[in-house]
């Protein structure tokens, strides 16, 4: 899977570029691992993208419009902050 639209929210994951989308906003990301693109449960306000690295990312779509990725490690150590913007401020 390489879209899902959760809440106005609107993801892409296109080659290495992750570009969030919402209210007439966009935010890119890249993704610099190799990757299988984006991992979504539907429904879910959290969406993954696992890395051949020994690392995934973890990527929250709050209800205030806030975006909010973290970097893990396989075993779900939390290593680094990746992303955080707060859309329409």
């Amino acid at each position: 899977m390489n879209e899902i639209n959760y809440d106005g929210y609107k993801a892409v994951l296109k080659g290495k570029i992750l570009t969030i989308s919402k209210i007439g906003e966009r935010r890119h990301y890249t993704i610099k691992e190799k990757n299988n693109g984006i991992e979504y449960e539907q429904g879910s306000e959290y969406f993954y993208i696992r890395t051949e690295k020994g690392f995934y990312y973890q990527f929250k779509m709050e209800v205030n419009d806030g975006f909010i990725g973290d970097k893990y490690s396989d075993d779900d150590e939390f290593l680094d902050s990746f992303a955080c913007f707060t859309f329409g401020e």
